[in-house]
Parts: structure tokens; C-alpha cells; sequence
């Protein structure tokens, strides 16, 4: 008999832990500048239980299962894995002859003529060319797999009208499969990276970059490339002064075959300090750190950068497991924050100014979508969200303006009072993925 009315007694015990402790839960978010609670997301009832929870192994022992399973419910799967990628992502043609075809349109000439071909065949190889790359010459690596145990570096730079090209001879048949935390370091200017694949392998704690753009490494490009299991895949920051400014991130594939369980977190474009970077046409996806006391994003830009434009990507925050450990939030102007000495002008004064979020997609997070966080005169305009908790601005966001958004979830803001919002509309699951920005 008392077996069988343990269930019974948990399932009380459960609905007086959540009316006790619902003042304590409206209260917190009241003073965090929450909407009431009849239109917040249950789930951030169900993280604030886990947090108080946090600390007492044998309460955790009996109301665990029962407040995973409740935040199941709250926070079903989106299965997208049956809707087209909306045209984003990596392609199996590759980059240059999307471009070809481009300028054929235009009745313009072959854009490679005149520059120099370097085969490359295996690791040494590759290592070699990059130290000896001068200006024009198109770096292209031959079909294969390429076991790669230490970071490669570029040593030269290239120029507006000749940069400095690494690709695959045929797109993603050249797969470069990474044992160091960081593959490639970018550290000089007009350099393009197209048509790759590339895995990371690393022991435990993991791989952490793919690209590490840096320093005076403006104007770079990846193009057409997948990048799977990585921290953060592309990583973009300062140094000594100089600012990795106008690169341009496109038609890319950057995810996770699992959990990044490492003490580093998952953000897929990591991007600080720099400037009039254009992020689009992306698949991000699947980047889940069951870390509670660590946010995750998909794309982020801070760090006292401006001109930053997030446009027509696809950034799905869990492939599965929705409602797994874990925070995760779409796009972001100004993520977690910056410290000082990282930000361009050493103040953090704004995280980023002058940005623009734009027909993006995002999906499956179990935080906010779209997120403003102290950066200055944002545009967010267009975008769809699918099950995620809507739209955050936070901090001192001057100027913030969002237009034309929708989705579910809610629009929060936090210690804000200079927002221009129409709100986010709603539509039913099948027209917001019918949408095509």
C-alpha cells in the first residue's frame, strides 16, 4: 500500500513546493523586470525550481525526475529534421563556382584568372603552403582526410584584389580532422577559407576553435564550409590593439554531434571587439553545454564592436533535448558581457552598436531567441522564432528597435525604458516554417 502511494505523495509534495514557492518565483521576475506570469514561459518557473533545488541531494533525488518531466511538457520537441534548411547552410557545390556562375551572369571574366594554383596533398604540406602563401595564390587541397595534431598559422597577408585562398578541390571532399584546440589561426588580413570539412577530434576537454580570427586578420571570408564539434567554431577577438574588422561569414554549416561537456562555452560564432562583420546564410545548430551555471549562444557579437548584420540564418539551439540541462539563447548583441581589458575601447561603454538581426530563423531554445544586452541602437526586423522564450533586452540598450518579429514566446525587457516594439506576432508552427525571408 505505501508503494503505491508514494507517486501520489511526491506529485503533492511537488504542487506544494510550486504554489510555496510561487511568490518567491513572481517576485524574482517582477524584480528582473519579467512579464506576468500569466504570459511567461512555464519553463522559467521550472529552471528557477531547479536552481532552488540546487544543493539538497535528497530533495533533488525525489523531485528531479518529476520537474524534468513537467519541463518536457513545457518545452516540447520541434522536429525540424523533416522541413528544408530554407536555403542556408553548406552546399555540395562549391563556392567559386556559385561565384562563377555569378559573374557569368554578369558577363564578367573568370575572377581566378592570373592567380597562382598550390596543390596541397597532405598535413606537412599544407603547413608549408600556408608559410609560403603570397598574395593571390589559391591554396587547394586535394581529396582526402587530413590528420591535423598542431594549430597551422597564415604568415603573410593578402590584398583586396588578391587574397589569399584555402579550399577544398572539390567541396567537402577534403576533410581536415583536428586533434588541437585550435586548427587554424588567422592573423593577417584577406584571407578566405572555402569548401571544407572539418571535424574536431580532441580529447577530452574538446576541441575549441576551428577559425580563430585575430588581431589584424581583417576582411576575412569563410565560405561553404561544415565545422562540427568545436566550443566555439569561429572565434573573432583583438590584439594588441587591432581589430579583426569586415569579415564575413557565409552559406556555412557550424554544429555539435552531442553535448560540449568542457569547461569552455559552446558559442558557435564567437565574435568580440570587432567590427562590420556580416554573419549570413548559416546553419548553426546544436550547441547544448549541460553546464546550469553557463549561457550558450549561437551567434553572438560584443565587445565594443558596431555595424555587425545577422541576416537570413538558421540557428537551431537543440536538435534534441529541448529541455536539457543547460541555457541556451539564439542570436545575441552583447551575449554575456565583456571585461573591460577585451573591449575595443577598454570601457565597455556599449557591447555593440549599430546592429541589425534580420529574417533570421531561430528554433528549439530554451531561452530567449533574439537577446539585446546593453549594445546600442539594434535593429532586430523580420525574424521567426519556433519554440523558444521570445525576445530579451537587457541592460542599457538605447534605441532598441524590433519590427515585423514572430513567433511565440514573449518580448522581456529588463531595466529598459528606451524600446520601440511592435510586439511579436504569432503564427501557426507550419507558416512560420513556410516563411522564406
Amino acid at each position: 500500500m505505501k508503494v503505491r502511494r508514494l507517486p501520489l505523495i511526491a506529485a503533492a509534495l511537488l504542487l506544494l513546493v510550486l504554489i510555496v514557492s510561487f511568490k518567491l518565483v513572481y517576485a524574482d521576475l517582477d524584480r528582473l523586470g519579467g512579464t506576468p506570469w500569466t504570459s511567461k514561459r512555464g519553463n522559467d518557473y521550472a529552471r528557477y525550481l531547479f536552481k532552488r533545488l540546487e544543493g539538497h541531494p535528497k530533495l533533488e533525488t525525489v523531485f528531479q525526475p518529476l520537474l524534468q518531466g513537467w519541463q518536457s511538457w513545457l518545452e516540447p520537441e520541434v522536429d525540424l529534421s523533416q522541413h528544408p534548411d530554407h536555403g542556408r547552410g553548406a552546399r555540395a557545390e562549391s563556392a567559386r563556382s556559385v561565384r562563377q556562375q555569378a559573374l557569368a551572369g554578369r558577363g564578367r571574366i573568370d575572377e581566378e584568372l592570373g592567380r597562382r594554383l598550390r596543390p596541397v596533398d597532405s598535413p606537412a604540406a599544407l603547413e608549408l603552403a600556408l608559410q609560403e602563401a603570397r598574395p593571390g595564390d589559391i591554396l587547394e587541397l586535394a581529396d582526402g582526410r587530413y590528420s591535423i595534431t598542431r594549430s597551422l598559422w597564415t604568415r603573410s597577408a593578402g590584398t583586396a584584389e588578391q587574397p589569399i585562398t584555402l579550399r577544398a578541390a572539390h567541396a567537402r571532399a577534403a576533410v581536415l580532422v583536428s586533434e588541437t584546440a585550435t586548427l587554424f589561426e588567422i592573423t593577417e588580413p584577406y584571407w578566405h577559407v572555402e569548401d571544407l570539412d572539418i571535424e574536431g577530434h580532441c580529447k577530452p576537454p574538446g576541441c575549441e576553435h576551428a577559425l580563430h580570427v585575430t588581431g589584424k586578420a581583417s576582411h576575412f571570408r569563410a565560405e561553404n564550409n561544415v565545422i562540427s564539434d568545436f566550443d566555439s567554431h569561429v572565434k573573432v577577438n583583438g590584439s594588441k590593439g587591432l581589430f579583426p574588422d569586415h569579415g564575413h561569414l557565409t552559406r556555412n554549416t557550424l554544429l555539435n554531434k552531442g553535448e560540449r561537456v568542457s569547461a569552455r562555452p559552446a558559442n558557435p560564432v564567437d565574435i568580440v571587439a570587432a567590427s562590420h562583420w556580416v554573419i549570413d546564410e548559416n546553419i548553426v545548430r546544436h550547441f547544448v553545454h549541460p553546464d546550469d551555471r553557463a549561457s550558450s549562444y549561437g551567434i553572438f557579437m560584443k565587445g565594443g564592436g558596431s555595424g555587425g548584420r545577422i541576416e537570413r540564418n538558421l540557428v537551431i539551439c537543440a536538435a534534441q533535448g529541448v529541455s536539457s540541462r543547460g541555457t541556451r539563447l539564439g542570436i545575441s548583441f552583447g551575449g554575456g558581457l565583456t571585461g573591460p581589458s577585451y573591449c575595443r575601447d577598454q570601457l565597455c561603454r556599449t557591447e555593440h552598436e549599430n546592429g541589425l538581426a534580420r529574417a533570421n530563423i531561430v528554433a528549439n531554445c530554451n531561452d530567449a531567441g533574439l537577446d539585446i544586452n546593453h549594445a546600442t541602437s539594434i535593429t532586430l526586423e523580420g525574424n521567426v522564432l519556433i519554440n523558444t522564450a521570445g525576445i530579451n533586452v537587457r541592460g542599457t540598450s538605447p534605441a532598441a528597435r524590433l519590427i515585423g518579429n514572430l513567433g511565440d514566446g514573449s518580448v522581456r525587457t529588463f531595466a529598459n525604458k528606451d524600446v520601440s516594439s511592435d510586439g511579436l506576432g504569432r503564427a501557426p508552427l507550419d507558416a512560420q516554417l513556410k516563411i522564406r525571408p
